[in-house]
C-alpha cells in the first residue's frame, strides 16, 4: 500500500473517530451540555462512574449505582487506573477516556496492518488494501433494515467491529489489538520466544477484557492442534502461557463474584444474551458471504490450512455466541475481522485475472458495508442537536453536579430520576438508588420504585417511609424528576443547594 494511501485512511477515520464528538461539543448551548458519549451513554457513563472509583484514590472496585456498594473488589482494573490517571494529570476523567479511546484506536490499527501484512506476505498489496480497509471502517447490511424501522446488532453491538470499537470506548480496541497481537505472534515464528512477555500478555488481557483471553486461548488452541497435524509437531505451549498468564486473574473474578454477596447478585442479572442468529448473520453480512464462498474455495482446492487462523476464528466465533452462558454476545468482539479479512480474499479470487471486476467488486464490498457506520456517525449527530435527554444534560443538571462534586464528603445515596441516576455517579461519585440496569442491584425492583416516586403514584406518606427504610440523604429535583410529576413531594425539605431549574433537598436522615 502506498504511503498516499496509507494517509488517506488514517484521516478518514480520525476524522469519523473524533469529528461527531467535537460536533456534539459544538452543539452545546447555554442550556444543554454535551454527555460525552454518541453511542450506549449507559455504559459509557458507567465506565466514568468507575473511573471516579480511580480518581477518589481506591483500587477496589464498588459498585457505584447501588445502595448497598459491597465491600467490593479488583475488578475493571482498567478504568479505575484512567481514574487514577486523571486525578494525578488534573484531567477531566471524560477527556481521559477519550484520549484512552484514541490511542487505543491507533494501537488497534497497528496490530490489524501487522496482522494482516503477516498473514498476506505472498499476495498483492491490493488484496490488504481491501481487507484493511474493510475491516477498518466496514459492518454489516444493518442499514436496510434500519430503513424500515428495525434495529440489528451491527449498530449496537460495538465489541464486534472495529470502527464502532474505536467509537465508543478505549477497552474494546485495546483488548481486540492485544488479542491480534497474540494471534500474530502464532503465525509468525516468534510464538516459542519471550515466554514471560506471552504470559504478561495473557494477564493483561483478562484485565482489560476477560473475554478476550477465552477468544484466544479457543482459536490459538484449535490452530495448533490444526498445524500440530499438518507438521506432525504438537507445540501448544504458547497457548498454554497465555492462558496461565490471565487464567489466574480469570479465577480470582470467578471466586469473587460467586463469594460476594452484592457481587453475586450484579452477576446475576448482568446477562448479555447473543441476538438471534438471523441478526447476526444480516450484522456481518456482505462480507460474511464472501467468506462462506472464500472458504468454500480453499476447501475445493485443498487450501484451507492457508488461512486457518481466520477460519477457525470465524467459526469458532459463531459457536461460542450460542454456547449457554450469561454473557454470550461477549464472544463477538472482534468477531468483523476475520469476515472483512476472508471477504477481502475471496474478491481476489472470483476475480484473480480481471483487474476491472476486482476493483468494482471490491468497491460494491466497501460500499454496502459501510452504509451502517454512516448512519451511526449521523444517528449520533441528529441525537445531540436536538439534545436527546441520553445524550445531553441540562446545564443546571451540571451546575448542580458540580455542587455535589465539591461536597463528595457528603456523599448520598441520593435519590434520583433513572436518567439522572445514570448521570450522577458517573460526575460526581456520589451513589444513586438506580442507575443502570446491570449495576444497580435487584434493578428492576429500584426501577418501579423510582418511577411510582417520580410519577405521582406513591404517596407522600410511602416515600417519606421509603426514604427513611433506604436512609436516602438527598432528592435530586431537576427537569428529569418534574417531567411526569405534577406535584412536588419534597417541598417541605430542607434545601442544600438550588439553582433556577434544579433543586437538591436533604431529608434530615444520617445527620
Amino acid at each position: 500500500m502506498s504511503k498516499t494511501k496509507l494517509i488517506i485512511i488514517f484521516i478518514v477515520l480520525a476524522a469519523a473517530l473524533i469529528a461527531p464528538y467535537l460536533i456534539g461539543l459544538w452543539m452545546s448551548d447555554p442550556d444543554y451540555v454535551f454527555g460525552g458519549f454518541l453511542i450506549n451513554p449507559k455504559d459509557g457513563n458507567s465506565y466514568l462512574a468507575k473511573m471516579e472509583i480511580g480518581w477518589q484514590g481506591e483500587w477496589k472496585f464498588r459498585l457505584p449505582y447501588t445502595l448497598d456498594p459491597g465491600e467490593g473488589a479488583y475488578l475493571f482494573l482498567f478504568y479505575i487506573f484512567l481514574g487514577h490517571l486523571a486525578r494525578i494529570t488534573a484531567l477531566p476523567n471524560l477527556l481521559v477516556f477519550h484520549i484512552a479511546r484514541l490511542l487505543s484506536a491507533v494501537f488497534l490499527v497497528y496490530t490489524l496492518m501487522r496482522l494482516f501484512k503477516h498473514t498476506l506476505k505472498d499476495q498483492s498489496s491490493a488484496q490488504y488494501t481491501l481487507a484493511l480497509i474493510l475491516a477498518l471502517f466496514g459492518s454489516g447490511l444493518g442499514w436496510i433494515s434500519a430503513l424500515f424501522g428495525g434495529i440489528t446488532s451491527d449498530f449496537w453491538v460495538a465489541e464486534a467491529y472495529p470502527f464502532l470499537s474505536m467509537y465508543t470506548n478505549p477497552h474494546f480496541p485495546l483488548g481486540l489489538g492485544l488479542l491480534l497481537i497474540y494471534f500474530d505472534r502464532l503465525i509468525s515464528g516468534e510464538r516459542g520466544k519471550n515466554t514471560p512477555l506471552i504470559m504478561l500478555l495473557g494477564l493483561i488481557v483478562a484485565v482489560i477484557q476477560p473475554f478476550v483471553l477465552v477468544i484466544g486461548a479457543v482459536v490459538s488452541t484449535i490452530y495448533i492442534l490444526w498445524e500440530g497435524y499438518e507438521n506432525r509437531q504438537l507445540k501448544l505451549l504458547p497457548a498454554i502461557y497465555f492462558i496461565a498468564g490471565g487464567g489466574v486473574f480469570l479465577l480470582y473474578q470467578y471466586w469473587v463474584i460467586l463469594t460476594d454477596p452484592v457481587l453475586s447478585i450484579w452477576n446475576a442479572q448482568n446477562i448479555t444474551s447473543a441476538p438471534p442468529l438471523w441478526d447476526v448473520l444480516v450484522s456481518v453480512s456482505p462480507a460474511l458471504i464472501g467468506s462462506v464462498l472464500e472458504i468454500g474455495y480453499l476447501i475445493k482446492f485443498k487450501q484451507l490450512g492457508k488461512y486457518k487462523l481466520f477460519v477457525i476464528w470465524l467459526i469458532a466465533g459463531i459457536v461460542l455466541l450460542y454456547f449457554p452462558f450469561n454473557l454470550q454476545r461477549r464472544f463477538l468482539l472482534g468477531y468483523f475481522v476475520p469476515c472483512a479479512f476472508l471477504a477481502a480474499a475471496a474478491v481476489f479470487r472470483v476475480a484473480e485475472e480481471k483487474i476491472k471486476l476486482r476493483k468494482n467488486l471490491g468497491a460494491m464490498l466497501i460500499l454496502l458495508s459501510v452504509i451502517t457506520n454512516i448512519f451511526v456517525l449521523l444517528g449520533g449527530i441528529n441525537g445531540t442537536s436536538n439534545h436527546l435527554p441520553l445524550l445531553e444534560i441540562h446545564a443546571d443538571e451540571e451546575k448542580a453536579f458540580e455542587w455535589m462534586t465539591d461536597h463528595r464528603s457528603e456523599a448520598g445515596p441520593i435519590l434520583a430520576s433513572e436518567l439522572t441516576g445514570m448521570y450522577i455517579p458517573a460526575r460526581t461519585g456520589w451513589r444513586v438508588v438506580y442507575g443502570h440496569p446491570f449495576e444497580t442491584i435487584h434493578a428492576q425492583q429500584r426501577l418501579t420504585e423510582i418511577e411510582a416516586i417520580f410519577d405521582g403514584t406513591m404517596s407522600t406518606e410511602d416515600i417519606g417511609g421509603y426514604i427513611q427504610q433506604h436512609r436516602l440523604r438527598y432528592i435530586f429535583w431537576g427537569p428529569r424528576e418534574k417531567m411526569n410529576c405534577l406535584d412536588n413531594p419534597f417541598i417541605d425539605l430542607e434545601i442544600a443547594y438550588q439553582n433556577q431549574t434544579v433543586t437538591i433537598y436533604h431529608t434530615g436522615v444520617g445527620r
